[in-house]
């Protein structure tokens, strides 16, 4: 398989080949996997399109991810003045638009975290990442209403000296200039604190906000709470917010702020529908939000329910209520990274038949929703049936993979034990040459309540004042375990090709966010404080990266006795 690599592709194709070397083992149908049954089956030729493909595919996933494009359109429009029910003196026919507003940002690859390491593998091709620490997007935003048109430009540069850590500028070249300077931080207990400074446009004072965000009570509730005020010792507002995180249960938002808008108070609910239920593959992910804000200036009333047509776009459909403007018809589309929306106003608060307006407008938001529903399912009627037919299978295999977990963390477990006297002989070692000392090392992930203490297996493989793990994932290390079990593959009677092609073209049209890294809280990070010539330090890194310590650009903490 390598040397077919290497004569069609050189070192390039080789290193995309040994990096899928490490997924055979959760995945039976990775690149390397299927590679060697179709070398087995004397199919090089089949072996060598397939080998083509995915490096066209990592190519392209490449480009969109240096850089990314986003936009949203929108434009309000109105049927105030038609006869709708009866009211207004024009006929009613198409709405009138009133105005429009745009907004669009090109932005480069966003710093990766094997940027912020300096280990010669950083620089290896088949990372399928720019590995750079800087970032730049450029964007604007344009209005046009009653036949004046007005725009702004956005500059915003985003850089990370370490893991976790980001520093953002942010210009609007609006008139006049304003000019904003903050850094991101995530720790250890998952707490989020930004911090930023501005300019105020026309004044001789700065704006400093902060803000901090964290999960509470074993991640069943996440906090937010915002400040900010100027060099003056002026209040300019503050906002405290709380969303409810109960798997299986609608989400609840509610918040409070002074200085913020025109409503402090403001509620909202959730609720997913479905596309989570494993007991109905065949119903579409679907969810619902309401909403009601309260402010001196009146009410806000909303209702949205909005639909996933496919992996890369979905549709809105709701209604509006404010005191001050009336009903307001809201239409949404998204695909992609772009955004269409159309916000129709209705009737205003004033208008007799107001309760019939909202009434009639539900149901036909009810019926437009139902049609839609109807269409994208005969689209999947015949992908559904066949995840249907492999349902039996997939439950065995899911019933065999948490045995199979169950086991591997009691072999992690005695395989910890048989490390203790090794890993504390170091550990002492270590501290008597004023060198490498784990304090404490974590291995967990979002979502997941239980976490594994990687202390001991980190020291035991330190040596010399030093320790290098391999960038592949650490649950097949010794002592280690997965934190959640590996997902089950349904065997179809498709071919390998078949499986394999379907798997990179239905990749072709995921959205840039998508063809990034997966998201944080679906990989297994691992979290070290150590001790280093009487400095005590702190790295995070995701599962299958390298691990190098004592590392430069590591965050200091702090000196030997300062840190508890």
């Amino acid at each position: 398989v390598q040397r077919q690599a290497y004569d069609e592709h050189g070192f390039y194709g080789v290193n995309v080949v040994k990096k899928s070397i490490n997924m055979q083992e959760k995945d039976p149908t990775s690149l390397y996997a299927i590679l060697v049954k179709l070398h087995q089956s004397n199919k090089k030729e089949d072996a060598r399109l397939l080998l083509k493909e995915a490096l066209q595919q990592l190519d392209f996933e490449l480009q969109s991810r240096q850089v990314q494009f986003s936009s949203a359109l929108e434009f309000p429009c109105s049927t105030v003045s038609t006869t709708f029910l009866g009211e207004g003196s024009e006929t009613l026919t198409v709405p009138e638009l009133q105005g429009a507003r745009m907004s669009f940002f090109v932005t480069s690859a966003p710093p990766t975290a094997a940027a912020t390491t300096s280990s010669p593998e950083n620089n290896n091709i088949s990372n399928g990442s720019s590995n750079t620490k800087w970032s730049v997007s450029i964007g604007g935003n344009t209005n046009v209403k009653n036949g004046k048109g007005e725009g702004s430009g956005q500059l915003s540069i985003d850089y990370q000296p370490v893991q976790s850590t980001n520093v953002t500028c942010d210009l609007d070249l609006s008139n006049p200039l304003k000019v904003s300077l903050g850094t991101t931080r995530k720790f250890q207990s998952r707490t989020v604190v930004t911090t930023k400074v501005s300019t105020i446009p026309k004044t001789n004072t700065l704006s400093l906000s902060l803000i901090s965000q964290r999960a509470l009570f074993e991640n069943n509730l996440l906090g937010t709470c915002a400040l900010g005020m100027g060099t003056d010792l002026a209040i300019h507002y503050y906002l405290v917010s709380c969303t409810t995180l109960w798997q299986n249960y609608p989400q609840i938002t509610a918040k409070v702020n002074l200085g913020v808008d025109s409503h402090p108070v403001k509620l909202s609910v959730k609720h997913q529908f479905g596309g989570n239920n494993d007991d109905d593959d065949s119903d579409q992910e679907r969810d619902g939000v309401v909403s009601y804000a309260w402010g001196p200036t009146g009410i806000e009333m909303k209702a949205v329910l909005n639909r996933v047509l496919s992996s890369y776009a979905s549709f809105s459909i709701g209604l509006q209520h404010t005191t001050k403007k009336g009903l307001t018809w809201l239409l949404s589309l998204k695909r992609g990274d772009i955004t269409f929306r159309v916000p129709i106003h209705v009737s205003t608060i004033a208008s007799s038949a107001y309760s019939s307006k909202v009434l009639m407008l539900a149901f036909l938001s009810g019926l437009i929703d139902n049609a839609i529903a109807e269409v994208v399912h005969d689209a999947t009627n015949s992908a559904i049936a066949k995840t249907v037919d492999l349902k039996s299978k997939e439950q065995v295999k899911r019933e065999s993979s948490l045995m199979s977990l169950d086991k591997s963390k009691q072999d992690a477990e005695l395989q910890t034990q048989l490390m203790t006297n090794t890993a504390k002989a170091c550990r002492e070692l270590e501290q008597s040459k004023n060198g490498l000392v784990i304090l404490q090392a974590t291995y967990w992930m979002n979502g997941i309540e239980e976490s594994m203490d990687a202390t001991t297996q980190l020291q035991f493989w330190v040596k010399d004042s030093c320790l290098k793990l391999p960038p592949t994932p650490k649950s097949h290390l010794l002592g280690f375990y997965s934190l959640v079990p590996t997902r089950a593959i349904s065997s179809t009677s498709e071919s390998l090709w078949k499986i394999w092609n379907r798997r990179w073209s239905s990749r072709a049209f995921r959205t840039s966010q998508q063809l990034q890294q997966r998201p944080e809280e679906d990989v297994p990070q691992l979290t070290v404080r150590y001790e280093s010539k009487g400095g005590v330090y702190e790295v995070t890194i995701p599962d299958d990266q390298e691990l190098i310590l004592p590392q430069m650009g590591d965050m200091l903490l702090g000196r030997r006795g300062e840190v508890l």
